[in-house]
């Protein structure tokens, strides 16, 4: 059967009607000719011509639209200096250096033009994070003991048992839900029951952190350690064109364990994974700055590895898990995921059990020779050093890139099958303003 045209596909001077009908038409026309589809009807032609003499005006918006570029232009010196400085000083957090990292706009339009969120009275990601994080810090602020090491005999935390940490972890859950947000958590039925799931989550990940801490060596222990804002450590230094750019912020826990190292661990209730390339990129910065933080404020300590400790309403298939392995799968949710040296005393002082296999606390897996099984989790020191060093070499970068007062509309997308879960538009706010749409000129991802 020979090929038919769309019954939708007409002639030009059928679609030559009212002024608004004909510019749509025509404008598509120019799109598909400027895009070598299709070449310029003559009829078009003098249409434009009709419109350029007559109605000069309804050509601005197809012109516009037509020869659209996005690109945003670099805010002046002066405007970066109005905008950015805080007591004549350029301070910066980690993760806005990471939301920069992810996409100069989105950044711009964060700290630049600061728009406010319309909040909802509804719990989400955010609220229950808060909740879990200060349940977490109240209960390691009463098992923590001046003068006493974590891993002492007589600390309260080695003394800690299931049922009274698991209790306890309750009370100050439910305690802080009564003040939070104006009594968010009660408000309803259905807050009520989220309530009491959190309930349960929180009971779990205060027993499972207690429970890593009992089979390490932890000398000293510190929640929400500020950095740069005074009374504890030093603010990161990052010179750039002759200037000191601070970074400051908090760190969620750091712990000093026996033979000198320093592990950061950050608290997250969702199901964040730590990825190297992330890290090399600059998509994920802010635990490997913790550790720079860290380790500049308390020059005798080595590096003891970055994780994250994931606090998430994690399911167990209890079809397919057997009831006497049940305990096992519950430590596997809380497992730490980062990376660490390749150091077998750290491995020993992080986690003591003597573990074949699988550790339960840390992502490593030791062999039946006992030696430690390579992975991506598990980096030579030397290697650990080298991401040290790229990571202070990119921070000077984004710095040097911030100062400049750069905008751009250019997020950072992964190449592949993760391009999906890291992409910095997929749960961007500001994806109505941006104007970034793949295929437009000038709208190109940064993959990596």
């Amino acid at each position: 059967m020979p090929e038919q045209k769309d019954v939708c596909e007409r002639a030009p001077e059928d679609l030559l009607g009212s002024p608004a009908s004909s510019r749509r038409h025509m404008a598509a026309a120019f799109r598909r000719e400027l895009a070598g589809e299709e070449a310029l009807d003559p009829l078009w032609k003098a249409a434009y011509r009709w419109y350029l003499e007559e109605a000069p005006e309804a050509l601005r918006g197809i012109k516009e639209g037509l020869f659209f570029r996005n690109r945003e232009e670099s805010l002046s010196r002066a405007l970066v200096d109005a905008l950015y400085r805080r007591g004549g000083k350029l301070r910066f957090s980690p993760s806005r250096v990471e939301k920069f990292s992810r996409c100069p706009f989105a950044h711009f339009v964060s700290y630049a033009l600061r728009p406010e969120e319309r909040r909802t009275f509804e719990s989400g990601p955010r609220e229950l994070g808060d909740l879990y994080h200060d349940c977490l810090r109240s209960l390691a602020e009463e098992l923590t003991l001046p003068g006493v090491a974590v891993s002492a005999p007589e600390s309260p935390w080695m003394r800690a048992e299931e049922d009274a940490v698991r209790s306890r972890a309750v009370e100050l859950l439910r305690a802080r839900a009564k003040d939070y947000s104006e009594g968010l958590f009660l408000s309803g039925k259905e807050e009520q029951y989220q309530l009491s799931r959190m309930e349960d989550v929180a009971a779990d990940a205060a027993w499972q952190m207690v429970r890593q801490l009992q089979q390490g060596k932890v000398e000293e222990i510190f929640f929400e350690l500020p950095f740069g804002s005074g009374g504890g450590l030093p603010a990161i230094q990052v010179e750039s064109e002759g200037e000191t750019v601070q970074i400051y912020g908090r760190i969620d826990r750091l712990d000093e364990i026996a033979g000198g190292y320093a592990r950061v661990i950050d608290y997250k209730s969702g199901n964040e994974n730590f990825d190297l390339r992330e890290v090399e990129a600059g998509w994920r910065l802010q635990l490997m700055l913790y550790l720079q933080a860290a380790l500049g404020g308390r020059k005798t300590l080595r590096p003891g590895g970055v994780f994250y400790f994931r606090v998430n309403d994690g399911r167990i298939d209890l079809d397919k898990t057997d009831e006497s392995k049940l305990e096992a799968e519950t430590r596997k949710l809380y497992r730490l995921n980062g990376i660490l040296p390749d150091d077998p005393q750290l491995v020993e002082n992080l986690d003591g059990s003597g573990f074949s296999g699988p550790s339960e606390i840390l992502p490593v897996r030791r062999k039946t020779d006992g030696s430690l099984q390579e992975s991506a989790s598990l980096l030579s020191e030397e290697a650990f050093a080298q991401l040290q060093q790229r990571v202070e070499e990119l921070l000077g970068k984004l710095c040097l890139r911030m100062k400049s007062g750069e905008t751009a509309a250019r997020p950072k997308c992964a190449r592949g099958s993760r391009q999906n879960s890291v992409d910095a538009c997929r749960y961007c706010d500001y994806r109505s303003v941006c104007f970034f749409e793949p295929g437009l000129p000038g709208c190109d991802h940064e993959r990596f």
